[in-house]
């Protein structure tokens, strides 16, 4: 019949309701920023929930574009990140400083491995997003423990494998502990260590990095075991 509307079911009827709520809500959590004006009524500051769904301070140039954010950054293929954020006059490139990519595994788990390997608890692994300046600094924290079956010499290392490639140059070695034995015997110990390192030469992008392990053991147990625990990666573009 002409002019008539189709029945909608209970369930749609219900959607449009709760969207209509969000809609509303969000209208009203947006009404409560903060908003610091020039001279002039031009708008220069915003503070509190932002148009994208981010909490944040925006400083905003005399034309209303954003040329500083503090707080959460717009969200990235479903990743909210926190750091400052500065574009440029011409308002087509962005720079995040500082901000901290960080994942911990607790774990103590081991390997035999004389080339590195993931263990049973893979990583930590992080994915910073790298800056025009290609450099990261790089944070690496972990419990090392030869349990005692190595004769002469008993070693972990610790590398970083950057985008699923082997851990190689700085990368390499960036943790290790060793224990040697002049007179052959078994040898053992344990120990928390840690290293800070400022990799360079990275492209512009998102990069992952993951902490790789290995053993070496020489004598009379080559390959012997080794244990790694508290597993702790920070990664922060500079």
């Amino acid at each position: 019949m002409p002019g008539s509307i189709a029945p909608q079911s209970g369930d749609q009827f219900m959607a449009q309701v709760l969207q209509g709520l969000s809609d509303r809500i969000r209208a009203l959590e947006l009404s409560h920023n903060t908003g610091i004006s020039d001279p002039k009524g031009r708008m220069r500051i915003v503070e509190g929930l932002l148009a994208d769904g981010t909490y944040a301070t925006q400083y905003l140039d005399t034309s209303g574009r954003e040329r500083v954010r503090a707080g959460q950054m717009t969200p990235v293929g479903g990743v909210t990140d926190y750091g400052l954020l500065v574009t440029d006059a011409l308002g087509t490139t962005a720079t995040e400083i500082l901000p901290i990519y960080e994942a911990q595994v607790s774990a103590e788990e081991f390997t035999t491995s004389t080339s590195y390997v993931d263990l049973t608890t893979v990583g930590p692994t992080v994915t910073p997003v790298v800056g025009a300046s290609g450099k990261v600094l790089v944070i690496t924290d972990a419990f090392v423990a030869v349990p005692g079956n190595a004769s002469g010499i008993g070693a972990g290392y610790v590398g970083i494998s950057v985008d699923g490639a082997a851990p190689t140059g700085a990368m390499d070695k960036i943790l290790y502990f060793s224990l040697s034995n002049g007179a052959g015997s078994a040898v053992s110990g344990a120990q928390t260590i840690g290293s800070a390192y400022v990799l360079g030469g990275l492209s512009t992008g998102s990069h992952t990095m993951t902490m790789k392990y290995r053993s070496n053991c020489s004598g009379g147990s080559a390959g012997g075991t080794v244990g790694f625990g508290s597993r702790y990666l920070q990664v922060q573009p500079i």
